[in-house]
């Protein structure tokens, strides 16, 4: 019944943000009203009023690429309490705290790796809780690089691409953009053994870039790059 209600929630503020946007067409943000926004989709105010405090908390919403409230814990201890995080289209966010304090904790179950023991996560006001990471609109760049051993940089760097059917010149356009970022040209057939440590992690960081993600989280992904 709780996902069922979520839902419902996520479906009403689909419209009203759909609505909104239709309007910005023909009229300015001062100009426009919520009596409007609730016309427009048959929705009450009283509807509206219990998602959004004003027009510009409305806004506000818009702009939210990920809203995140959540607790984690393992058995009897408590990792992650109580966390309340927003973030904004084109917002970038250090989490700074002593190891071993839950910041890889809160980006794994942001990316869905870890399910929070109580709360939501959302993306463009989408309820992603419970979705599968693959598919969420999210990368992370980890730490340990993690690559496919047995794959080259090239297969490495695509694979997210290709899982998702994306055309092949498409692919083939945006691997050799992101090669040439990172300076790895010549590189494409090697596998990551045959590479050094800040290599392997320079494919790992454009690996996660070339997929174009709404979020894009990052576990210490430079500490092996010089600072050149």
């Amino acid at each position: 019944m709780k996902r069922t209600e979520d839902a419902r929630v996520a479906r009403t503020k689909t419209k009203l943000f759909t609505a909104f946007l239709e309007l910005l067409r023909i009229k300015t943000f001062e100009e426009i009203t919520i009596n409007e926004i609730c016309l427009r989709t048959d929705i009450r105010r009283a509807t509206f009023y219990k998602h959004f405090t004003d027009k510009y908390d409305f806004l506000a919403g818009l702009a939210r690429a990920l809203r995140a409230n959540f607790e984690k814990s393992y058995g009897e201890k408590v990792v992650i309490k109580n966390l309340d995080l927003e973030v904004y289209e084109g917002e970038f966010l250090t989490l700074l705290g002593s190891s071993g304090c839950g910041k890889t904790t809160i980006l794994r179950c942001i990316s869905g790796l870890e399910t929070p023991t109580k709360g939501k996560i959302f993306l463009d006001n989408e309820d992603m809780t419970f979705t599968e990471p693959q598919k969420r609109q999210v990368n992370t760049i980890f730490q340990n690089y993690a690559l496919f051993p047995f794959m080259s940089v090239k297969d490495n760097v695509t694979f997210g691409l290709k899982m998702k059917k994306i055309d092949p010149n498409e692919i083939e356009k945006r691997v050799t953009n992101m090669i040439k970022l990172v300076h790895l040209e010549g590189y494409e057939n090697r596998k990551p053994k045959e590479l050094s440590g800040g290599e392997q992690q320079r494919v790992s960081i454009i690996r996660g870039l070339i997929n174009n993600p709404r979020v894009l989280l990052l576990d210490e992904p430079l500490s092996a790059l010089d600072l050149k």
